[in-house]
């Protein structure tokens, strides 16, 4: 919830801050000034608020998407059935050597053209 505040409040102040600059340069008076300011300032807030909120959805998304892929991954590689990746971790480190999980044996890989 702070990157939706954050976003918010950053939009708002750079539209606050912009509008009172253009009515300073436009020599409107100051009642006029701090009003469209102050109108501005809340658009800008609410915008802030909605771009925030995608913005934290779409990369809440993308890491599910990248822990999933990475547990795939690890899966894939010690053959492991369940997602208990972390819990199947702490205890390869707890266990004795001979009763680690063991690795796939990596695939053989032949040179082409390099003569050996």
């Amino acid at each position: 919830m702070l990157t939706v505040r954050l976003c918010a409040a950053g939009l708002s102040f750079v539209a606050f801050a912009t509008a009172l600059i253009i009515g300073l340069v436009a020599e409107n008076d100051y009642v006029t000034i701090v009003t469209r300011a102050l109108s501005a300032m809340a658009v800008f807030y609410v915008l802030g608020v909605i771009l925030g909120h995608v913005g934290q959805v779409a990369i809440e998304q993308s890491f599910e998407r990248q822990k999933e892929a990475i547990e795939q991954e690890v899966k894939n590689e010690f053959d492991i059935e369940d997602a208990e990746l972390v819990d199947s971790v702490d205890a390869d480190v707890e266990a004795e050597p001979s009763t680690r999980v063991q690795r796939k044996p990596a695939r053989d890989v032949e040179l082409v053209g390099s003569g050996v």
